[in-house]
């Protein structure tokens, strides 16, 4: 990847960063253990994502691994084998658009107050962003190449997971992270609208009950 779009992601995150703080300066501290855990996860995860691409890994390659881990990990706490696993995960592009629809449904029979202000500016920012990390899309990647990256990405998505289970992490927190971050970068890479995806995050909770079902109607087949 050019040294320069790398300068630019860092130097834009950077500013993504401080806005974000600014954005929550007057939010009150996790105070409980599962607040700690949740604010651990979402930063640890996002982590991982950029360093991951800031390596040269196509962000819709990071995206295809994080939503596999995801499913994955959601199938195991529902009791399914690697067989049943290994059948619902394997057209990820179906599935996929299947979850898009659903999110779409929910969000559309939501009313709210809509963006703030610096909602909207940290939105403009991540258009910004978007058309950075479009850039980063095209690495000249032979077919073994691919599929190495492939794997090495997944094992660092689950790697990550292994981690927060090793320290006893509340596992649907553990989900929603995966799930937020991977409906993250699926917006980015789509080039969904700012707008949308910030109506997913207003509404995160009726999301993540509205796709349950789901999720349990794709392990049942």
């Amino acid at each position: 990847m050019p040294c320069a779009i790398i300068r630019a992601v860092k130097n834009l995150l950077a500013e993504l960063r401080e806005l974000h703080a600014r954005i929550h300066e007057n939010d009150p501290q996790p105070a409980s253990n599962r607040e700690q855990q949740a604010a651990a996860l979402i930063s640890g995860l996002q982590q991982r994502i950029i360093a991951l691409m800031v390596d040269g890994v196509p962000p819709p390659m990071v995206e295809t691994s994080v939503l596999y881990c995801w499913l994955r990990f959601m199938l195991l706490g529902l009791g399914h084998d690697e067989a049943r696993i290994e059948a619902v995960t394997r057209d990820l592009v179906s599935v996929a658009g299947r979850l898009a629809r659903r999110i779409k449904e929910i969000v559309a029979t939501v009313d709210d107050a809509g963006p703030t202000r610096d909602m909207q500016e940290l939105g403009s920012r991540l258009e910004a962003l978007k058309e950075l990390i479009h850039a980063m899309r095209k690495p000249e990647l032979s077919h073994a190449e691919v599929e190495q990256r492939a794997m090495q990405t997944t094992l660092a998505v689950a790697d990550f997971i292994q981690d927060h289970i090793d320290r006893q992490t509340d596992p649907g927190l553990l989900a929603s992270a995966l799930l937020y971050h991977w409906i993250r970068l699926s917006t980015i890479n789509g080039n969904v609208d700012e707008a949308f995806f910030q109506k997913v995050e207003r509404n995160w909770p009726a999301v993540v009950e509205g796709l349950q079902p789901l999720v349990e109607s794709l392990a049942d087949g």
